[in-house]
């Protein structure tokens, strides 16, 4: 298990990454303690203050949420869940280094944990160290070779260090664990984009853009694609069901930015600031 330290920049523009675990900005403080009885927390044991932390997640306080993680973890040090359970919610509010501090924690208490694993593995992605991710993901894989998301992490490391070809081959071996899956075939859209395939894919991105579930970031994509290929109007419309014109045409300058750009400033942009490859 390698340690990242450097954290990175946000990703630039509308539509720019993958799909990730989504996140808030980075270096987001967690609260010392949520609303509530704090007297009451402070005598709970670890079990309540799970259940706890469990239910403030449920209902979205997410930043709560890991301030009861963390309190369960000080409680209990060597139990396993509330580790993983910290790591991952400071995933999800932004603090890529404190999630991965959690998920170390939980690997030398559990070295073969699959999540806390692809965990960690995800948050040296969001500290802009790929190629230490890239070590995680195969020792990950290595450990459970039907983690599909673990080819796809191992696929956004690879892009990340501009080795495209290799990428693609990881998000296919993750498609024939779990075909269909949308991130795995939002990332290969990605890739293949990266490397001047953008009728390729713009084939593998429409279907999923025009499922009725299909998330903004899916429709992003798209426009990237499409903005990449220098297809500005075709992009536009697409941005036009999430955006107002002022995001618009901000969004189709950094296109054009990006159009001029050397492949490996292109893969920069488009997976660096990423939190997680779930």
């Amino acid at each position: 298990m390698k340690n990242g330290r450097r954290r990175t920049g946000a990703a630039l523009g509308l539509g720019l990454g993958l799909l990730l675990a989504g996140c808030a900005a980075d270096g987001a403080k967690v609260p010392l303690a949520p609303n509530g009885p704090e007297t009451a927390i402070a005598s709970a044991g670890p079990e309540t203050v799970m259940k706890l932390a469990a239910a403030s997640e449920a209902k979205g306080d997410v930043a709560g949420a890991a301030a009861l993680y963390r309190r369960a973890h000080d409680i209990d040090p060597d139990a396993l869940g509330p580790a993983v359970a910290l790591g991952r919610t400071l995933a999800v509010i932004g603090d890529a280094q404190g999630a991965a501090d959690a998920y170390g924690r939980a690997l030398r208490l559990a070295p073969a944990d699959a999540e806390a694993k692809r965990g960690y593995a995800n948050a040296l992605l969001a500290l802009d160290q790929p190629r230490l991710a890239a070590e995680e993901f195969r020792e990950l894989l290595a450990q459970h070779p039907g983690e599909h998301r673990g080819h796809n992490g191992l696929g956004v490391a690879l892009d990340m260090v501009g080795e495209h070809e290799a990428a693609q081959e990881e998000y296919r071996k993750g498609l024939r664990l779990a075909p269909g899956d949308a991130t795995l075939e939002n990332n290969l859209a990605l890739s293949l984009a990266l490397t001047g395939d953008y009728d390729g894919a713009a084939r593998l991105l429409a279907p999923l853009v025009r499922s009725p579930t299909a998330a903004p970031r899916t429709r992003n994509n798209l426009a990237l694609v499409h903005g990449l290929a220098g297809r500005a109007d075709i992009a536009a419309e697409i941005l036009r069901r999430d955006h107002d014109e002022a995001a618009i045409r901000r969004t189709l300058a950094q296109y054009e930015t990006l159009r001029d750009a050397t492949r490996p400033a292109r893969a920069a942009a488009a997976f660096r600031g990423s939190a997680a490859a779930d």
